[in-house]
């Protein structure tokens, strides 16, 4: 409220201070617009910046207002990229797109639009025979692949994915993780023509920092500032190393499973970007365990404030960071003993 009457007494003081200082926070409704796009939550992403008019936000957060709630309305046409000139890519593009937006709009029918994109793909690669989206997507990787594209297929989170670069190189990096050194082979890929469902609904705000496989983790270059600070070093490379760890110790985890421990080890890592991490996680829950992201932070947050003995994941806030690190090691590590112990039974019987 006090932060609220100064800039109120800024706006009456100086009209120039006032494109500057329009209101408390206005970052907060973009983080939480893009929070609810994480987890599939459209409507709340367009209630919240519909309650919130232009006039509220500084010049680049109103045209991201702006991009948001076009590539959100089921009205509009959807942007396919410019650079795309091959017919059937657009074509391609086309269809995800629109898949994504119906999903976000009304996620409780993905199964129905999951199969009108596979319909759709069928007709831009003239394959009718090819039934399930699992057999489409390598002919898709083939024709972007001979357009000059690198190209992600796949599912995140509850969505099938379409991310597409140009540029890549490997690189070696040795982490050092809460159970050990990991060295880890990275893809760092650039110049993206699309960053998948996230990054097109967030407008490009918010992006898939990378992932992993058994032989690799790739980067998604343009979604960190620096590749020397905390951030990157925790929240992507050691956030995908311990996938990586994990994908070669336990086969058979769901996905909020990989999720949550890699979260716990961001906690027990980061120091600079804790309060930051931990409001990230606040603000994308779910109890959809089929958003592994979102599902992943809602068991995180519990699991920590019944540890520290904390009421909500306000508090969680002014845990001093070297508790807060060691609790998310403590539950890292429970974690890890009881699936090691179940995996050693298993092998016995």
């Amino acid at each position: 409220m006090t932060k609220t009457i100064m800039l109120l007494l800024s706006l009456i003081a100086s009209e120039a201070m006032a494109s500057k200082n329009q209101i408390a926070a206005p970052e907060a409704i973009i983080s939480e617009a893009t929070g609810a796009i994480g987890v599939l939550d459209g409507a709340r992403a367009i209630r919240l910046l519909k309650d919130h008019p232009p006039s509220v936000f500084n010049t680049d957060d109103t045209a991201l207002r702006k991009c948001i709630l076009n590539r959100l309305d089921l009205k509009q046409k959807v942007a396919i990229p410019e650079q795309i000139e091959s017919p059937i890519i657009r074509q391609i593009f086309q269809s995800y797109m629109i898949y994504w937006r119906a999903s976000m709009n009304d996620s409780s029918n993905i199964a129905a639009y999951h199969g009108a994109l596979v319909q759709d793909l069928q007709n831009a690669i003239g394959r009718p025979d090819l039934a399930t989206i699992e057999d489409i997507e390598p002919v898709l990787q083939k024709l972007l692949s001979e357009a000059g594209y690198h190209s992600l297929q796949g599912r995140t989170g509850q969505l099938r994915e379409l991310m597409v670069w140009t540029d890549q190189k490997e690189r070696t990096y040795k982490v050092r993780l809460p159970e050990g050194v990991q060295s880890t082979r990275v893809m760092m890929m650039d110049n993206f023509i699309s960053f998948g469902w996230y990054g097109y609904h967030s407008c490009e705000r918010s992006k898939t920092g990378g992932w992993a496989t058994k032989d690799m983790i790739h980067l998604v270059v343009p979604a960190y500032k620096s590749l020397d600070d905390e951030s990157f070093k925790v929240s992507f490379l050691a956030h995908e190393a311990q996938h990586f760890l994990d994908k070669n110790r336990f086969a058979d985890l769901d996905g909020w499973e990989w999720e949550y421990r890699a979260k716990l080890v961001e906690l027990a890592l980061a120091d600079v970007t804790r309060e930051k991490l931990l409001k990230r996680f606040a603000r994308s829950q779910s109890d959809d365990i089929q958003s592994s992201h979102g599902y992943a932070n809602k068991q995180v947050l519990s699991d920590l404030r019944t540890h520290l003995q904390v009421d909500d994941a306000t508090a969680l806030l002014a845990v001093p960071s070297e508790q807060l690190q060691q609790a998310a090691l403590q539950l890292l590590k429970a974690d890890t003993k009881r699936r090691t112990a179940r995996g050693q039974a298993e092998a016995t019987e």
